[in-house]
Formats: C-alpha cells, sequence, structure tokens
C-alpha cells in the first residue's frame, strides 16, 4: 500500500464504511465487470460502487457514484446553501461572499424534500467560524454570490443549464455587460431607475416605462439582458473614476467571442411614457452627459454594439468553480492544477468530482478506500479512475476538506442522528457553504 500523506488523511474508519455499503443491494450481471453493487434511487437515477484496480495499490480502492440522465426534464440539479434550513433564511452574511455553512443531512431533513435524490458536498476556499465561501465563482439563480479572489486569472467551472437539465464545464469569467460604440463604452448601473452617473446606463424591458427626470432613453433592437447575470461589482469608468456595475456577462475565456450589435434609436425623453421594440430593450442616460453623447453618436452611426455570454453558458443559471478540472473529453488530466501545491494535488485522501458521462449521464463521485489506514487517491489517480468508470467531464470538488456524498432514498445510520446515508472521509459530519443537490419530480 502506498505511503499517505498523513495531514490530507481523511478515509473513514472500517466499521463506518460497512455500514454505508452494506446499504447498497449487491447487483446481478452487472457491466462493467468493475460494479460490485447498485441501488436504484429513482427511475434511471443509481448509486453505483465500482471496485477498481489502481496501479500502485494493493487493494482495490472503491468509487461510489450517483448517476441520472441528463437532458430528462423530471432531473434538475442545482446550487444549495446547507446552512439555509428556512425559506426565509439567509444565504449569506458579512462581505465578500461569506455564507452561513451547515451540515448536508441537517438540510436534506429540515427541507424534507421528497424529490431529493442525492447531494456531493463542495470544499469551501476559506472558513471562519461558522461562515465560508467558495475558492471560485459561485451564482446562484442568475446572481453573482462570489467571484474569484485574483482578477488576473480564471479557475474552471461549471454550470447547471436549461433550469438544471443539462451541464457545461470550462473556463469562464464574469465581467461587466458593456456597451461600445466608436471612442466609447459604458457599463450598466441599474435597471430603469437613473444611473448614479453620467458614464453609466441604465436598461430596463418593462412596457409603459416612464422616463425620469433629467433623462433620455433610447430603444435597443436586441435586448442585451439575455444570457447576462446580475450583481454588484466595482468598474472603473472611462474617466478612471470608479463605481459599481450590475449587469454581468459570462467571457468564456478559451473562446474568441464577437460583440453583438443592434440598431438604436432616440426613444423619448424625460417624464415620456414608451416600451421597448419587441425582442429589444431601453437604455437610459443622464441627459447630456458622457452616455447620453456616445448613445447619439451610435444613433447617428445606425448601431451599437456590446458583448454577451458565450452561448453555451448562457442557459447556465448555477455556476460553481475554483477546482481542477479532472477530465476532459474523455482525457483525464494528470499534470498539477496551478492553483494546488504539490501535496493538494499528491495527496492520497477521499476525493470528490461532479461531471457527466460520455454516454449522456450526469454523475456525482467519491473514491476512497475502507482499509481505515487513512489512505485515497492522488487527484491523477481520481482523474484516471473517472474515465475508467465512463466519464467524459469532470470537475474535482475538493483537495483537503472531508467529502460527502449523501442520498435521503436509502435507511442508514451512516448520516447519525439525521436519516439518510452518507459515504464520508470521516465519521463526522463537516458544515459546507454550498453543496449540489439531484432532485426527481415523477
Amino acid at each position: 500500500m502506498r505511503r499517505a500523506v498523513r495531514r490530507l488523511a481523511l478515509a473513514a474508519p472500517p466499521l463506518l464504511v460497512a455500514l454505508m455499503l452494506g446499504s447498497i443491494a449487491v447487483a446481478d450481471g452487472q457491466t462493467p465487470t468493475d460494479v460490485r453493487a447498485h441501488r436504484t434511487l429513482a427511475p434511471g437515477a443509481t448509486l453505483t460502487r465500482h471496485t477498481l484496480d489502481v496501479p500502485g495499490y494493493t487493494e482495490p480502492q472503491k468509487l461510489l457514484a450517483i448517476t441520472w440522465p441528463l437532458g430528462d426534464a423530471h432531473y434538475r440539479i442545482r446550487t444549495i446553501f446547507p446552512g439555509r434550513l428556512t425559506e426565509g433564511g439567509t444565504i449569506g452574511a458579512g462581505p465578500d461572499g461569506w455564507i452561513t455553512m451547515g451540515l448536508i443531512s441537517r438540510w436534506a431533513r429540515a427541507w424534507h424534500d421528497p424529490r431529493l435524490v442525492g447531494v456531493i458536498s463542495d470544499e469551501p476556499g476559506s472558513v471562519s467560524g461558522d461562515l465560508g465561501f467558495p475558492s471560485g465563482l459561485l451564482i446562484k439563480s442568475r446572481r453573482i454570490q462570489h467571484v474569484f479572489a485574483n482578477p488576473t486569472l480564471t479557475a474552471p467551472s461549471i454550470g447547471y443549464t436549461g433550469h438544471g437539465t443539462g451541464m457545461v464545464l470550462g473556463y469562464v469569467r464574469p465581467v461587466p455587460l458593456t456597451f461600445l460604440w466608436p471612442g466609447g463604452r459604458a457599463t450598466v448601473a441599474s435597471g430603469g431607475a437613473t444611473p448614479a452617473n453620467d458614464q453609466q446606463v441604465g436598461v430596463t424591458t418593462h412596457t409603459g416605462y416612464r422616463v425620469p427626470a433629467g433623462t433620455r432613453a433610447y430603444a435597443l433592437a436586441v435586448t442585451p439582458l439575455a444570457g447576462s447575470y446580475t450583481g454588484s461589482q466595482p468598474v472603473t469608468l472611462p474617466s478612471g473614476a470608479e463605481a459599481t456595475a450590475v449587469r454581468f456577462v459570462l467571457r468564456d475565456m478559451q473562446a474568441t467571442s464577437t460583440p453583438l450589435t443592434s440598431g438604436i434609436s432616440l426613444a423619448g425623453n424625460a417624464g415620456d411614457r414608451i416600451s421597448p421594440p419587441a425582442g429589444g430593450a431601453l437604455l437610459v442616460a443622464r441627459a447630456g452627459g458622457y452616455a447620453d453623447l456616445g448613445l447619439a453618436t451610435a444613433v447617428a452611426a445606425g448601431s451599437i454594439s456590446f458583448n454577451h455570454t458565450a452561448a453555451a453558458w448562457a442557459p447556465a443559471s448555477d455556476v460553481m468553480g475554483g477546482k481542477p478540472l479532472l477530465v476532459v473529453h474523455g482525457t483525464p488530466i494528470t499534470t498539477r492544477y496551478w492553483a494546488l501545491d504539490d501535496e493538494q494535488w499528491e495527496g492520497q485522501v477521499t476525493r470528490l468530482a461532479i461531471g457527466r458521462t460520455a454516454d449522456g449521464r450526469g454523475v456525482m463521485a467519491i473514491m476512497g478506500t475502507s482499509s481505515g489506514s487513512g489512505q485515497g487517491v492522488t487527484a491523477a489517480e481520481f482523474a484516471q479512475s473517472l474515465v475508467q468508470i465512463g466519464v467524459s467531464d469532470a470537475l474535482g470538488l475538493n483537495v483537503a476538506h472531508p467529502p460527502e456524498l449523501f442520498t435521503p432514498r436509502i435507511t442508514s445510520t451512516s448520516c447519525s442522528p439525521y436519516p439518510g446515508w452518507c459515504w464520508r472521509a470521516q465519521p463526522t459530519e463537516f458544515p459546507v457553504p454550498t453543496a449540489s443537490a439531484l432532485t426527481y419530480t415523477p
């Protein structure tokens, strides 16, 4: 058996593992041959235990996975906040994206959602008391909750598309929605309200809109809000002053993006009641200011341009990231991810991933041993094992924080004191700020 990195040794003791695995029915005639046990959680969704031979290990390694059909409207996956136990509960506390953390099993009991199939934890990037925040981008219901700490770098992310029926993986960064005309630009400071300064604009699609005092409105033939996200992030104005932008798009950092172009015309002055063109929008600027003069220039030119979210990411309502991509297009990533040190990449720990298989199924996976020796697998070994069970694309979710895979659809004492089935790296459940939950609606 390979020597484990002690600081990251998080495997479960033998008795706990036996309790958890004993809840899964043994499969008859399953393929591929590495499948040793499985359990149907919902129509088309299964919990499967794979036993894999990993080079360099004297004992087979166990990989457990919940899989379900992507594109099936009965299934939805979304980001959850385990610290939010009631409908009116807060999802954040404090500045800079800090989120109240909580236990997944406690969250599941509090909500008692009969549609819940499974939950996989996401490692926090930083923890302070009962607060934590993700290590990368976090978007919930098209609102940006947290951004990657270093604005010059981009971490990998996963987006849940089609109201949670699909997913997309890659490298994206939120950037302000920006309108461009010859020699100038403007970001969005508000909805239909008067912009806070004369270098930004407001944007609205409301019908019967009354143009605020001291402003002028312009009509766009194409709405710039499709695929956009809300939030509040600092932005530098053309003058060099600092301001706040409230509308954003996701830039695919691995692809070239061409701005969209729309026709533009003067729509109304202060006090006028107007509506946007069908499929279009209204821009509002302080009359006589920088943005107003720029929009007038665009009117004279006949068009205006603006950036937009990459097509594959536009349907993503929830996005999370910050950990390494482990599998890309069926190829395991075996070189160290730049944001991880050698110990985090090479440490033999229980590891988590979420992604999709080559045959169109979503997958939540966890891999660790049941020997009780505290050993798991390296990131590269986990990536290779994921490919072995048919995963085509996957995002790693942890490097050190104790991971967890949970389902309420199996009766077990492994989540004690809360009901459900858990695979954990340690007997004690650790709170997390975010997780991904899968539901099934008949």
